[in-house]
């Protein structure tokens, strides 16, 4: 039977080889994105900028204003659609 504390070393043992790993993933990304970003600058800043535009905008709820007419926005309305 194992004890407890073994159980304790090996699971933090686990978890924290798990954030080395994805420390090391990140890293790995970044110098990739770093390399192409010198050779190619615009490129990269607008893919980089598309890439969030694509992750944020599903999530994104607009609204339109007529020019030169008052809001006629219920802020009641617009606070309860925001906090579901």
């Amino acid at each position: 039977m194992v004890s407890q504390a073994s159980q304790i070393t090996q699971t933090a043992t686990g978890r924290a080889d798990a954030r080395v790993q994805q420390a090391r993933g990140d890293t790995d990304r970044f110098s990739q994105l770093l390399a192409r970003q010198r050779i190619f600058p615009e490129q990269t800043s607008a893919d980089l900028y598309l890439n969030a535009a694509k992750r944020i905008l599903p999530r994104a709820k607009l609204v339109l204003l007529a020019p030169e007419q008052a809001p006629r926005i219920d802020r009641n309305v617009v606070q309860q659609q925001s906090n579901p």
